[in-house]
Order: structure tokens, then sequence, then C-alpha cells
């Protein structure tokens, strides 16, 4: 898990000389922070060297180290010359964190990333048609740059440098570099040294519908050379898509087009169909060749590739060999086999996740500014981009037993919920009862693994979880203050009303808890000065309720929170926070106050005492029994 990842999209547009990137951190922790860039995709990184999922073929992005010295703001600077026009990617990240589990709201190690793009562009580049000649000048701080337009279907494109002469004619010298293609960090440019009145370059398999970039520069700093330049691509390959009764002429290059069909079903996910069916022929005379159409916005998931013999010859099944080569752009030659006609079954698609992220992942859409792209989730210990690597996963039992921890542990408000009822606070103990009921099946609906039971959807269950958790806080602290009957259940219904709203915006806020429990310690000490002023003594006056409920009270309230905010991390998790349910319920038996006197039961109470004493009732009255009253002295 990363403390920080960010991805950043820039758009280098065609003839772009030079790309110049600013890369600024300005951060409050020593951290270093690493980028990556590629073009064409988001960059597939793999920081903590996990498992990738097995037949995952995956390109290493260019990476950059930037360390953040002493100083609050570092910068860095990476040049690019001749980049390839498209989309680049950054991804930006911090190490590995230690787990802790922050609070929203509480201050936090950031780091704030900002990359910068600038560009220099060549303008009036002339282009170079095939087999006409162009007369350019290169000098030590001008580059001859030209654009070479590449039809579809070009098996190989070349250019040749003839008549290069320099300034100094006394030098037959004519040193300089030739250069076909573009930089994508992956892939470098043809670059071919020339000396002599004559060099050329030859790029096979170059990238179909595109402007390809020629540039000439001269290898010595302090001339001037003139050369003319022509280029040559070959004539577009034979395609059959017909029959293949049509046996190509010797020496010429044939493959066997079949177009192919997208059909976009749903974000990042798109499925390919071959207009001929599922079953594409295959022979060894002339290779077979689809093209798939990938648009920008498909790049931020997975592409899928499947292929399986359909014959009815077993022997060819068994006997046949079948190269599937996959290259971006334009199609690469290969032998396939060495039987004649072989039948496949195709089928590329492409996804959100590898492989849905298997049983311990969720496929999460992220959107980063206007860019939408897929990731894994990885729950249970298991990680990766397909959450397969089990290295540190739980095993079955310690799932069983996490789920048992965090459930089981809410048991204990049930003494609350008896200590609640039996000094008649039977709002209160609804109150706790609704706690223990959602705390409990939400936990269990929580687990990251196969232990897990929802009997409503986790969203509702969660909502409910953390408003009975804030609204028992609620009605403890108000309990405890000892107001009328009338305001303390109007403060009840206006705070759990108010809760449910604040709850509704931010569910994680950090003023969710702490809001309640500010203007509840107010209404307490209020309350509490107010009669010990009027009394002229300490309120509550007993020192028994101060040093064995109250102070332990406390005591419990602070090591729970103390837990909750600052000892939990990914690991403890199911200790610490099944410490914090018990400490929280036993809070609630040390700190609800002891039963009001002169209080009458109602409702279903009456006629009941806690020891099961029935009361007879005669013509609608009940018997009393007589009883002291406990009266506070005061001087």
């Amino acid at each position: 898990l990363l403390l920080l990842l960010l991805l950043h999209r820039f758009h280098v547009p065609e003839e772009t000389a030079v790309a110049r990137w600013v890369f600024t951190v300005t951060k409050n922790h020593n951290f270093n922070c690493r980028q990556y860039l590629r073009w064409g995709a988001p960059p597939v990184i793999n920081p903590v060297g996990t498992v990738f999922p097995k037949d995952t073929v995956w390109s290493h992005p260019h990476s950059l180290r930037l360390p953040v010295p002493v100083t609050l703001q570092s910068s860095t600077t990476f040049n690019l010359t001749s980049p390839a026009a498209g989309d680049w990617y950054i991804a930006a990240h911090l190490p590995e964190d230690d787990g802790r589990i922050e609070q929203k709201g509480f201050p936090s190690c950031s780091y704030f990333f900002q990359p910068q793009l600038s560009i220099r562009k060549a303008v009036d580049t002339p282009v170079l048609e095939q087999g006409t000649v162009l007369q350019q000048t290169a000098g030590p701080d001008r580059s001859a740059r030209l654009k070479l337009y590449i039809p579809e279907f070009s098996s190989s494109v070349s250019v040749w440098l003839n008549n290069c002469s320099s300034e100094d004619p006394h030098s037959e010298n004519c040193s300089v570099v030739l250069r076909l293609g573009s930089r994508a960090l992956q892939e470098e440019p043809l670059s071919v040294n020339c000396s002599g009145t004559y060099c050329s370059a030859t790029l096979h398999n170059p990238p179909w519908d595109m402007w390809l970039q020629v540039v000439v520069e001269t290898s010595n700093s302090n001339r001037t050379v003139t050369f003319n330049i022509v280029s040559n691509y070959t004539e577009p390959v034979l395609f059959s898509n017909t029959s293949f009764a049509l046996t190509p002429a010797p020496g010429s290059a044939c493959v066997w087009n079949i177009p192919v069909l997208s059909e976009e079903l749903d974000v990042l996910s798109v499925r390919y169909t071959p207009t001929s069916g599922a079953n594409i022929s295959v022979t060894n005379a002339q290779p077979t060749l689809l093209r798939y159409p990938l648009h920008t916005v498909t790049t931020g998931g997975t592409l899928n590739f499947q292929l399986a013999l359909n014959s009815v010859s077993t022997y060819f099944v068994i006997h046949s060999v079948c190269v599937f080569c996959v290259t971006s752009g334009f199609p690469s030659s290969t032998d396939c086999g060495n039987a004649s006609v072989v039948s496949v079954v195709p089928e590329v698609f492409v996804s959100a996740c590898v492989e849905d992220c298997g049983t311990y992942g969720e496929c999460r859409l992220i959107r980063s500014f206007t860019y939408l792209y897929a990731a894994c989730s990885c729950k249970a210990g298991w990680s990766g981009w397909g959450c397969t690597d089990d290295s540190k996963a739980l095993s079955i039992s310690r799932q069983v037993i996490a789920a048992l921890m965090l459930t089981i542990s809410n048991l204990f408000f049930i003494p609350a919920i008896v200590v609640a009822v039996k000094r008649h606070y039977i709002t209160e103990a609804s109150v706790y009862l609704y706690t223990m009921f959602f705390s409990t099946f939400y936990h269990a609906c929580d687990q990251p693994g196969v232990a897990v039971m929802c009997i409503m959807d986790y969203d509702a269950l969660q909502y409910c979880d953390f408003l009975g958790s804030v609204c028992s806080i609620w009605v403890t602290i108000l309990c405890m203050a000892r107001i009328k009957d009338t305001f303390k259940y109007a403060l009840f219904m206006l705070g759990a009303l108010l809760l449910a709203l604040s709850m509704q915006l931010d569910r994680k806020g950090l003023w969710n808890m702490l809001g309640p429990v500010i203007c509840a310690l107010l209404i307490l000490v209020a309350a509490w000065v107010y009669r010990g002023v009027k009394r002229h003594h300490c309120y509550p006056p007993s020192w028994r309720r101060w040093v064995f409920f109250l102070l332990p009270g406390a005591l419990c309230a602070l090591i729970a929170v103390s837990v909750f905010v600052f000892a939990q991390t990914e690991d403890n998790y199911y200790y610490t926070h099944s410490l914090w349910h018990i400490l929280v319920a036993g809070c609630v038996v040390f700190l609800l106050p002891p039963k009001e006197k002169h209080r009458e039961a109602s409702g279903w109470t009456q006629g009941f005492s806690w020891t099961w004493n029935w009361r007879p009732r005669v013509c609608g009255y009940t018997l009393c029994e007589s009883g002291k009253d406990e009266l506070y002295t005061v001087t």
C-alpha cells in the first residue's frame, strides 16, 4: 500500500522537437519521491516487488528518482528530444507506509507534487515525399528536421543522404547522424552515424498511418553540412481476405487480413469480433493479420489475449505450432507452424482489471483529473496487480478469528444495557442495543476475506454503526448531566437529527465525534457547576462516586481514544479495534449515574422491580412498599 500515488497525463503535439518536464515536490517529511514516465499508457509500476498474475506481460517504465533535501521544496528537470507525439503519463509515489491508520481530520504526512510540461515545436517542417529529392542544411546550432508519412501496410522505409558536403572546401569529411523515428523512452529512434558523401538508413516494420520524424545532425560542433535527402518505402503488402486459394507470387509479401469489429460494453470494457467469425484459418504459407483498434479511453484498463486451436484433426492440434505475435501500430513477421491450414479461435477484449482482481480483490475505477483508469484493491493481506500475491495473505483461520474478535467484542455492551435498564434509563439502553446490533453486523460484513456475512447493504450497515457509536457517547454524557427529562429527551432527539445529517455529509469526519462530545461536555460541566454552586458542595458529592466510577470511567475513555487514534494499524486492527469496543462499553458501565431518587418507573416497567418482585395492583392503584430515601447532607 502506497502512502501517495498520483497520475498525470500530458499531451505532446506533432512536430515537437524538445519536451521539458519540471517536477516539483513540496514536503513535510523526509521521504523520497519517485516518478515514472511512459508514453501511450499509464506506467505499470511494481515498487514493492509483488508478484504479477500468471501469463501477464508488462514493460518497465522509465523511472526517475527525486530525492527530497532538507529544504521544504525540491525540483528536477527532465528533457527529451524528438518525443513521440501523443499522450504521456506520469505516476508519482512515496515509499511504502508503516500501515498506521490515520483518522480523518488529524494532521498527516502530506506531499504536493506538481509536474509541468513545456515544449519546443518545430515550425514549417518540410515533408519528405517518396522519391522526391530535397536539399537540406544542418548546422551546429540547428539540425535538419523533416517528416515522412507512413501509409498502411508498409513493411519498411528507407532514407538516403547523398552529395553531402561541408562548408570547409578543404575537408572531405561530412560527419552526420541520421535518426528515424521518435523517442518513447522504451523505444529509441533508429540512429546511423554517417561519414562521407553517402549514407542510408532502413527502418523495418514502421508504424502505420503516422508521421515519422527524420532528423539529421552534424557531428562537428563548428561545421555546417549540406546534403540531398530522399526517401522510399516498400509497396503496400498484398492483402487477401476473400479466399485462401490465392497463391502469392514468388518474392511478394502477402498476408491474410481480417477486419475486426469493436463493441464498447461498459466503462473500460471493449470486446473485439472478427468479421469472418470466431474461427480464423491460419496457413504456413502466409501470416494472418488481425488489427484491434485501441482508443485512448481504453488505456486505463487491461488488454486480454486468448488463443485456442480448433481443428477437426487431432494430428493438427498436436503437431501444429502457431506463433501469436502482438505488436503496437504495425505487424511483425514470423513463421507459423508446419501444417497447411490450422483453425484458431482468438479472443481479444479489454477489461478494467486483471481477471477481475480474483477472490481477494475488488476492481475500482479511479479518476485522476479527466483521466479514468482501473486498479485492484486487495484485501486479507493479498497484494499485486491482480491480488494474486499471497506472500502476506491471511489464512482462513486467522480471518475467522479476526471476524469473531470484532463481532463478539460488541457483546460487552450487554452489561451496559443491563445497567441502563436496571437504573430505568430505557432510552439510553435502546441506543446501546442499537449500537451493539449494527456494530456487530457491520464488522461481520466489513471483513476483507471469505469470513463475511452481510445482512443488508454494506453502506447502510456502516452508516448505522457510525451513527449509533456517536449517539451512544452523546446520550451517555447528557445522562450524566442529570438535567430535566424534558430537556434531556429534546437534546437526545436534536442531537440524533444533527448527527444523521453530519454523517450523511462526511461520515468519517473528525467533527462528527468531536463536536457532540464537546457540546455534551459543556452541558455536563454547566449542570454540575450549577448544582455545586447552588449546594455549596462539590457535585457529585460522594467521594466513592468519584473514585470507583467517574475516574475509572474517564480513564477507560482516555485509553479508548488513545488506542483508536494513535495505536491502530492495518496489522493490529483486529486487536486494537476489538479493545476499542470493550473500553467504550466499559466506560458506559462506569459513567452511567445511579437511578434518580423519587423517579417513577414508567411504561412496561411499572409493576416490576429489577429483582422481579411483583407489586399487586388493586383497582388501578399499586400497593407501595415502605422504604428509606438516601439524602445527601449539605453543609
